[in-house]
């Protein structure tokens, strides 16, 4: 036997659980409508949903397609719009060749001076000269091989995009995949009635648990209060118990599946920032994120072109000089300069 103020615990402390259950339910419907900006009114979310949609997937695009344009411009502005100063690949390759000449004649600077201070035929002049320029060479050489190979990870990560970006055809072609790519209205429509009308129906699954609960309760209080005794039998009560334990379960499989159905509805969202990716005229995938990032990689693979070049201007005066000593040809491809 139970006592009826044991059993009526027992009740009041199911149909807490219960409401407990539904209430994390209640929380994902407004983290929901606050996040996805949902009417108060549940059936007009699927059809302001899929306007919504529709309007942020046509500015995506729009503002995809200005960016593009926007960047090409600014690198013809920088750049120049001649092939050989927008090729990056053609840059990169004269750079390569400028650090293999350079290795080359300081590897022959260090290695003559070397044999020089062995034979004694440096002056000590010279050689406080020339052992104060090595160092100073070894840092260049060390700072135009971490330049090239900053170029070949931005050419082998980056190549495609920078493609589409300098050349007109490509990018005339990209954006007009862009067009093409549109989610149609429709679309948007029949992926947010689906989303929606499950989510309905487990909004009225919830209240149907909440209700039944509440219902239970106060049937169970009436009834065994009324009948005046202080003990109703434990098969009964069990028998009882079991109907809560069912609506909690049930309370459980709703909070699971709405979970579940939040992430149909974002991934629905998340058609309107589509296309994602578009081929290329080679067939390679473009990705439109990184085409949009592809500006920024491009002016530092120019940069580490320049800093080559840079070194190559600045470092040639004192190889030049030693070799000169040495009586031999300067390969240099700049001309000795005095700094």
């Amino acid at each position: 036997m139970v006592e009826i103020v044991d059993a009526l615990a027992q009740v009041h402390e199911k149909e807490t659980a219960i409401q407990t259950a539904c209430l994390e339910v209640d929380k994902a419907l407004f983290s929901l409508r606050q996040s996805m900006q949902l009417p108060a009114n549940r059936s007009e979310w699927a059809s302001t949903f899929s306007v919504r949609l529709t309007l942020i997937n046509k500015e995506y695009r729009r503002s995809v397609k200005h960016d593009l344009q926007a960047m090409a411009t600014r690198l013809r502005q920088i750049y120049g719009s001649s092939t050989t100063t927008m090729n990056i690949r053609s840059r990169a390759e004269h750079a390569f060749n400028v650090f293999e000449k350079l290795h080359a004649i300081f590897a022959k600077y260090i290695a003559l001076y070397e044999e020089r201070v062995r034979q004694r035929v440096l002056t000590p002049g010279d050689r406080i000269i020339f052992q104060r320029a090595i160092p100073r060479i070894r840092r260049s050489l060390r700072e135009a091989s971490d330049h090239v190979d900053t170029i070949r990870e931005k050419l082998d990560r980056w190549q495609i995009y920078f493609d589409v970006l300098v050349s007109d055809t490509e990018l005339e072609a990209f954006l007009q995949h862009l067009q093409a790519a549109r989610v149609a209205q429709r679309t948007f429509e029949a992926k947010t009635a689906a989303v929606f009308g499950r989510v309905l129906d487990i909004c009225s699954k919830r209240d149907s648990i909440v209700l039944s609960a509440a219902n239970l309760a106060l049937t169970h209080e009436t009834t065994w209060l009324a009948r005046g005794q202080k003990e109703i039998r434990y098969r009964e009560f069990r028998r009882e118990m079991a109907k809560y334990d069912d609506l909690l379960e049930q309370a459980a499989t709703v909070k699971d599946t709405i979970g579940r159905l939040i992430d149909e509805v974002e991934s629905v969202a998340s058609l309107a920032h589509t296309p994602t990716v578009l081929p290329g005229t080679t067939g390679a995938d473009i990705s439109v994120s990184e085409l949009r990032l592809a500006y920024k990689e491009y002016q530092q693979a120019q940069a580490a072109c320049d800093a080559i070049d840079e070194v190559q201007v600045a470092h040639p005066r004192p190889v030049c000089q030693f070799l000169m000593c040495c009586r031999l040809p300067c390969r240099s491809t700049t001309s000795c300069r005095r700094t």
